[in-house]
């Protein structure tokens, strides 16, 4: 909030000059400019992805290596970046 600091700095000069009007205006200016980076604030804390995979292979045979694809579905309300797998080296036969 560095923006809405910086009128608040403007605002407290302008009161020791006794322009009042300005320095309501700058007030104004700086607590909308605050509400703003507020509500985008918890704007991205409430958007999160919610990623899913799908493998289309369903069917695994031992000792038997069949090329598959790993689909990714993001499912949740915010944008997914950077994801990573990782997949285990160890296999559960059941």
């Amino acid at each position: 909030m560095p923006e809405a600091e910086k009128l608040i700095e403007k605002a407290e000069s302008a009161l020791k000059t006794c322009d009042y009007e300005n320095a309501v205006k700058l007030t104004k200016q700086a607590e909308e400019k605050a509400l703003s980076v507020e509500i985008a604030g918890e704007k991205e804390e409430k958007a999160k992805p919610e990623i899913e995979v799908d493998i289309p292979l369903k069917e695994y045979k031992r000792n038997y290596w069949k090329r598959t694809k790993f689909i990714l579905k993001n499912k949740g309300n915010g944008h997914a970046r950077s994801v990573k797998m990782e997949l285990s080296d160890v296999v559960i036969d059941r």
